[in-house]
């Protein structure tokens, strides 16, 4: 539950950093902007965090981004300090609540907040923020006000390149200007050769500014990578070199794929065996928990098209060789993995280094499943769960295959259970050393609701209400289960009601604990009571454009359930 919140504040935090261009008239000049404090003015006092989290949203996407999109570098320091007055009395606001997603809103608004003092040279606030009570408090927030402190010059250089450069830049493609475009793209690469800072970002800008007008051309990308790869720096090469990859990746489907390297038995692939069969390629890590997630359903496919020609070939990123031998043979999995480590360690016949599949294509981010076809051309690069069971379905269309025998489906269900084991192994053995270790619990309830074992679930939340009985996600989540479990003699609406409600008190009736509230209602039989808290949590949740969040769609489905008489059902 807190997990979006959290996204979505440090989402906000990166904005201030985001705009568009200044507004030239037609000869070329700025024009003025008006910036009347009232821009930022809203309502205080109100008795919930979540309308101070829908403020802070609103200043910075309907107010403060569309002022500096017409301002020059000095209407947008004067913005910039009207924009830090408004988010220290934000700030204000959210400390009157205890909960823990106003706490992060307020960490990352005072970092905003701190920003906004340094670009606009408001220097001695800046360095009396380190003595407020607000700072002091947090040292997160103090960390960073230091940090604006001691890279002052950097930061205010980075802030006048963006209304010098970027936001320009982004105007001239919003205007169709390819001419006026391009003078700034030399200039942006300059400045990107020219400062580290904007050398790690210049990419994501390059993608943005893109977005902006994907007609114009511009060469942006390429210039950069061609700069950084000519450029000394290390750190620029390898960015260049992993921008390559990922174009390289994006452009797999229908292409070719390189398969080379090591098994971890030491053994050379030789993927010209393959040619002739459906090939899943699966890059994964022991400690990847969605990785090995997707095993059981890959185990019962394999078992299902092996003899009509799917064949899967594992790409291991660990470097702990002893763990993944380890974990390989619990596991008995029926196809063979490549290590990247016994790979990058390794050289063939004639003296040459293999290729690292995962540098190759970028792939940082796992699990990363890419389905080949029967000519080694990439079908798909996210070829996981229902989706690998779709495309494996139109790959084989004709071919006669195997039914999932009893003997594939207790495979699979082994293989699911061993995952478990394994992945719980750790954080029970911390608990054996401490019985008191939250740390571990939380660990044991994650991997308890990936799995959706209810038992151990439900038994690992009283042990830590046991050991703090006031810990808001815990109590907020047990609720969610007593009222929603599909085990009905876990249910206990009597006790999710309760400790709904403990929550909602905590948390000033946050949306969640509003939903979890509604469910514990149901299982109750108390359907109005559910319907009337299951409609406040989608109203301060709805979207206001019409394009709702999971959570909120989830709360209109219970809304629906509960008219019907119907208590909420976790699947």
């Amino acid at each position: 539950m807190k997990q979006w919140l959290f996204h979505l504040a440090v989402a906000l935090a990166l904005i201030p950093t985001v705009g568009a261009a200044q507004n030239l008239d037609e000869n070329g000049q700025t024009e003025p902007v008006a910036t009347a404090d009232s821009l930022f003015e809203f309502q205080e006092g109100v008795d919930d965090p979540a309308f101070y989290m829908r403020e802070y949203f609103r200043l910075l996407d309907e107010v403060l981004i569309p002022a500096l999109e017409k301002a020059n570098v000095e209407e947008a320091k004067v913005i910039n300090r009207q924009y830090a007055d408004a988010l220290k009395r934000l700030t204000q606001q959210l400390m009157r609540f205890d909960d823990d997603d106003s706490k992060r809103t307020t960490i990352v608004a005072l970092k905003n907040y701190v920003y906004s003092l340094a670009v606009s040279d408001q220097i001695d606030a800046l360095k009396n923020a380190l003595n407020d009570d607000l700072f002091r408090e947090r040292p997160e927030a103090l960390a960073y006000a230091q940090y604006e402190l001691d890279h002052l010059e950097s930061e205010k250089r980075a802030f006048i390149r963006l209304q010098t450069v970027i936001y320009p830049l982004k105007r001239a493609c919003a205007e169709n200007d390819a001419d006026t475009a391009n003078r700034y793209v030399d200039a942006f690469v300059r400045e990107a050769l020219d400062d580290d800072k904007l050398a790690k970002t210049a990419f994501s800008w390059a993608d943005e500014i893109k977005n902006v007008n994907p007609k114009i051309e511009l060469n942006l990308e390429e210039k950069l990578v061609d700069a950084f790869m000519k450029s000394e720096d290390p750190i620029r090469k390898k960015l260049a070199e992993e921008r390559v990859a990922q174009n390289r990746f994006k452009s797999l489907i229908g292409a070719e794929i390189k398969v080379e390297g090591r098994y971890l038995d030491g053994e050379e692939i030789d993927w010209s065996q393959f040619r002739g069969k459906v090939v899943l390629i699966d890059f994964w890590a022991t400690w990847c928990g969605p990785c090995v997630q997707e095993f059981p359903n890959a185990v019962k496919l394999y078992g299902k098209y092996h003899d009509a020609g799917f064949e899967i070939v594992g790409y291991s990123l660990d470097e702990d060789l002893n763990a993944l031998e380890s974990y390989a043979k619990t596991l008995d999995l029926p196809w063979k993995t490549l290590s990247q480590r016994r790979t990058l360690d390794a050289k063939d016949e004639n003296g040459k280094e293999y290729l690292d599949m995962a540098s190759y294509y970028g792939v940082r981010n796992i699990p990363c499943m890419i389905l080949v076809d029967r000519d080694g051309k990439v079908i798909d690069t996210d070829a996981r769960g229902e989706r690998l069971e779709e495309l494996l379905q139109e790959a084989f269309q004709g071919v006669e295959t195997e039914e999932i025998d009893e003997q594939t489906l207790q495979k699979s269900e082994r293989t699911r259970s061993e995952l478990y084991r394994l992945r719980c192994e750790r954080y029970k053995k911390a608990l054996e050393v401490d019985a008191g270790d939250l740390n571990a619990l939380h660990g044991l309830i994650q991997i308890a609701m990936d799995y959706k074992e209810w038992y151990d679930l439900a038994e690992y939340f009283e042990r830590a209400i046991r050991i703090k009985g006031d810990e808001i996600e815990t109590l907020g989540n047990s609720a969610y289960l007593l009222a929603t479990c599909p085990k009905p003699e876990l249910r206990d609406g009597k006790l999710a009601l309760e400790r709904a409600q403990t929550v909602m008190n905590l948390t000033n009736s946050h949306p969640y604990a509003l939903a979890t509230l509604a469910c514990a209602y149901a299982e109750l039989g108390d359907f109005q009571n559910a319907v009337d808290a299951a409609q406040k949590a989608y109203d301060i949740m709805k979207d206001p454009s019409g394009n709702d969040h999971p959570r909120a769609k989830q709360c209109l489905k219970m809304i629906e359930s509960f008219k019907a008489g119907k208590p909420w059902r976790e699947e």
